[in-house]
């Protein structure tokens, strides 16, 4: 009994020796698994992120952008004064879109008034995605752009990104 004893130490002695380098190994596993696991989620934490802004036109309609008090709207250049965007309902619908049905809308011609809404701090080194929904009843053949990305200075001078329609 004494031997089998003894034995059965000696076994768990060296067992728990060979235990704490296998722990140690299995530690160092699951610490790299866990950092490729979040190296391979981060693209989805950062997609989940809070919009910087939604505007869903939620102004009386006629009311022009220029003229809504705080609504964050700016003209670009003073004398962007021509074809004046206004708001008009109903807003715009579209199926499977999570901003379907919210909301007016504006009504922008094929020339007209540039007017931007400022973020409230600087994305210039950073991904911005924009999302819209767009009907599209006519357009110039010389094509115009409808919506922009500017640097922190609303001007012409500024654009980072433009989204165009041109007619066919």
């Amino acid at each position: 009994m004494l031997i089998s004893h003894a034995l059965i130490l000696f076994y768990f002695y060296k067992k728990s020796k060979n235990l704490k380098s296998s722990q140690k190994n299995m530690k160092n596993q699951l610490l790299k698994n866990l950092f490729l696991a979040l190296c391979i989620l981060s693209p989805f934490f950062a997609a989940a992120q809070s919009p910087i802004i939604v505007e869903n036109f939620n102004y009386t309609a006629a009311d022009t952008l220029r003229t809504i008090t705080g609504s964050g709207w700016t003209p670009i250049a003073t004398v962007s004064n021509i074809n004046k965007i206004p708001v008009v309902t109903p807003g715009l619908s579209y199926t499977g879109s999570t901003a379907s049905g919210i909301g007016n809308a504006v009504a922008i011609k094929t020339t007209g008034e540039d007017i931007g809404k400022a973020f409230a701090q600087n994305y210039r080194d950073n991904a911005v995605y924009a999302s819209f929904l767009i009907n599209v009843s006519a357009a110039q053949a010389t094509g115009e752009y409808f919506f922009a990305f500017f640097d922190s200075t609303l001007s012409a001078a500024n654009f980072r990104a433009r989204v165009g329609i041109k007619s066919s």
